[in-house]
């Protein structure tokens, strides 16, 4: 029913992410302590795809096990500071977890058992081998909970969360995330909806502004309030969404 507040128990934190995007691991526990929600700090190394890779297989044994051994002491290295910082910040409980998958397989696999999925946005000024942009696409489509994105050019937490964008398309999918999104939209002071489509799509039976007005409505009663606007563009879609 409207107005009835609902909380996220469980958040997975993308570790990898944090050297692009120096505010995400603030940003995550102020977001846990509005919720009361336990936090699995996740970090990867990458190597299970990059031991059965060509560029593996060219390299001698021993510098291959050294390649391993750096990627998951860097891996273990960002746990342990996430553990530093989460173990002194009031957190109702937390836990780290250092996996040897890619990244978006990972976040995939474990984002069956969490509410919400927290990662920041790869920044090509900052590259970093296990967080590609690549990666960031494939952990968008693949995660079975929402993803909260905190975009590269965030400078601090205190905004995080405050002003959310609803990607729309009607689907099932997109009508699934905004329901398991409400907490958030909920606490938000500003939501966006919007619709993009491509300029060589063919003519849709229903006007997309309809199904924005339907969407807005449905928000509306669930207690929230939403602008929407919509976007014709042959480009690409998350440069857009993420701008």
């Amino acid at each position: 029913m409207p107005g009835t507040v609902m909380s996220y128990g469980t958040l997975l934190l993308h570790l990898d992410g944090t050297a692009q995007v120096p505010g995400l691991v603030d940003a995550a526990i102020q977001l846990a302590r509005s919720h009361g929600s336990h936090v699995v700090g996740l970090a990867t190394t990458g190597n299970t795809a990059f031991e059965s890779s060509l560029g593996a297989g060219l390299l001698s044994r021993r510098d291959l096990l050294g390649a391993v051994e750096a990627a998951r002491a860097l891996a273990q290295q960002r746990a342990h500071d996430f553990d530093t910082v989460a173990a002194g910040a009031g957190l109702r409980s937390h836990e780290v977890v250092v996996d040897d998958r890619d990244a978006s397989e990972a976040l995939a696999a474990r984002s069956l058992y969490c509410d919400l999925v927290v990662v920041g946005q790869p920044d090509a000024a900052r590259p970093n081998p296990t967080w590609p942009a690549s990666e960031f696409e494939r952990a968008l489509r693949g995660c079975a909970s929402p993803i909260l994105v905190l975009p590269a050019a965030a400078r601090g937490a205190a905004s995080f969360g405050r002003r959310i964008l609803v990607a729309w398309e009607a689907e099932r999918a997109c009508a699934h995330a905004i329901t398991a999104a409400l907490p958030l939209l909920r606490r938000a002071e500003q939501v966006q909806v919007v619709h993009v489509e491509s300029p060589f799509s063919e003519t849709l039976a229903e006007p997309p502004e309809d199904e924005l007005e339907r969407v807005r409505d449905r928000l509306a009663r669930d207690g929230v309030a939403a602008s929407a606007w919509r976007r014709v563009t042959s480009g690409d879609l998350l440069e857009l969404l993420m701008q």
